[in-house]
């Protein structure tokens, strides 16, 4: 298996490395530093964005749709869109592409259904449990892009699919400082990313979905899902 194309900088001194060589991260294997020195400084902040590559070959996707997950999707889906509709006079004066200044902002976190987000049960198959050391509304959101990205892999169709999803994360070309997505991995194992990696998918994977489909469509239907998402995660 191929790994992440290694950096010839260290991602936290910006200094080349030693004699040794450049370290990656033993478990991402996507982060890069000149030495064990940087490496434990960069820890506490890089192990929200972690998540293992392992070294066999990543095999593909094992997601399949089921009553379960097409259920708890719904059950958010409901939730999210309630939100949104919530918003609509709050929204309406918003230049589009831009997001809400801080006064709009506070006014879309008072409102009824946006409070419900802090107390979100999801069942116990979707709840991800790394989650659980974040603050309640961020840890909801990260629970819900999860949600939302495993309904997706489960709807893959095909390997040409899958490649093509695989392909479109490698051509996201992130700076360094940004958790990073290794498409094989993100694809293959989409159940078992960091917290920072499903931070990111949420920022980038809406922009695939951006051109619309015909109301009603499976693809109309997952890029509402996906914008509503994105909007929310904005505030």
């Amino acid at each position: 298996m191929s790994l992440p194309e290694a950096l010839s900088y260290c991602e936290v001194c910006d200094e080349e490395p030693g004699p040794a060589g450049m370290l990656r991260c033993s478990r991402c294997r996507n982060k890069f530093y000149c030495g064990a020195g940087c490496q434990r400084e960069d820890w506490k902040k890089h192990k929200m964005d972690c998540s293992l590559l392992p070294l066999m070959p990543l095999p593909s996707p094992d997601i399949k749709p089921s009553e379960e997950l097409e259920a708890e999707v719904r059950r958010v889906e409901e939730l999210l869109k309630a939100i949104r509709d919530s918003w609509k006079d709050l929204e309406k004066d918003q230049v589009v592409g831009q997001p809400p200044n801080e006064a709009v902002r506070r006014a879309k976190r008072q409102t009824h259904e946006f409070k419900k987000l802090s107390t979100l049960e999801f069942a116990p198959e979707f709840a991800y449990d790394r989650a659980q050391e974040l603050p309640p509304l961020k840890r909801t959101l990260i629970r819900i892009i999860r949600l939302y990205f495993l309904h997706d892999i489960a709807h893959l169709s095909s390997q040409v699919e899958a490649d093509a999803l695989v392909e479109f994360f490698a051509g996201c070309q992130l700076p360094s400082s940004f958790p990073q997505l290794f498409g094989p991995k993100i694809v293959a194992r989409p159940g078992d990313l960091s917290p920072g990696e499903y931070g990111m998918i949420v920022k980038i994977l809406p922009i695939r979905y951006m051109p619309q489909s015909k109301e009603g469509e499976p693809e109309k239907q997952r890029s509402d899902r996906w914008m509503n998402l994105a909007g929310i995660w904005q505030c």
